[in-house]
């Protein structure tokens, strides 16, 4: 990697996105790695693939773990982070269970991705925890609602996302993590709804240097 290369970790959402699209888009250079889906994946072979074609240690690829239980998505999570330990992050919701699962998973040294990030306390769980990355998002949820995550047709976890309705300030929990002298990062997605480059320079003028980006604004930020 270049000495002058900056601080910005860049990774490419491929959800919806075919494995010609991901290496067309690799080429480019731009990446610190991947963000993949379990419905697209269904197994680990699809991720063993991905680390075996893009060999250069610098590139990482997020997943989700998945299961009914704690015990389930943490041996599932250690069966991920197994592929490879220093380039596989495993990606857990902020939820009473997944905070259990990745207190567990980063007490083994397995990298982890906070997912559904959006409270500023969360931020102070995260920066607790030790976790590398936190997966922001600035939706509204019903509270209590129910999430099924599914896997080839079946039901893998049911979770609830205990989230408040109201608008999530990443402004606000950035400053939580400085507070903090947290090394956690925020990851910002910026994805097709929203696929101005316009958008990423302001995040980064704000003083963000994490982000997860479609494959539309991949392109877009080539002039392609």
């Amino acid at each position: 990697m270049s000495r002058l290369r900056a601080d910005c970790h860049i990774f490419l959402d491929t959800a919806n996105t075919s494995m010609g699209q991901i290496d067309a888009l690799v080429q480019l250079g731009l990446f610190r790695g991947f963000i993949v889906s379990l419905p697209t994946l269904c197994n680990t072979e699809s991720v063993r693939y991905l680390l075996r074609e893009y060999v250069n240690p610098g590139y990482e690829i997020m997943i989700p773990t998945w299961g009914s239980t704690v015990d389930d998505m943490v041996g599932n999570g250690i069966a991920l982070s197994s592929l490879d330990r220093e380039r596989v992050i495993v990606q857990v919701p902020i939820t009473t269970v997944g905070i259990e699962v990745a207190s567990k998973l980063v007490a083994r040294n397995i990298r982890v991705c906070l997912t559904e990030f959006s409270d500023d306390h969360h931020a102070l769980v995260a920066a607790t925890i030790g976790v590398d990355y936190a997966l922001s998002n600035n939706q509204r949820y019903e509270h209590g609602r129910p999430v099924y995550l599914i896997c080839c047709g079946t039901v893998v976890c049911r979770l609830h996302l205990n989230i408040k309705c109201r608008k999530f300030s990443v402004q606000e929990a950035k400053r939580v993590l400085d507070a903090l002298q947290s090394k956690t990062r925020i990851l910002v997605p910026v994805k097709d709804f929203r696929p101005d480059t316009t958008h990423v320079v302001q995040w980064v003028k704000k003083g963000y240097n994490s982000f997860a980006i479609s494959p539309e604004v991949a392109r877009n930020l080539v002039g392609r």
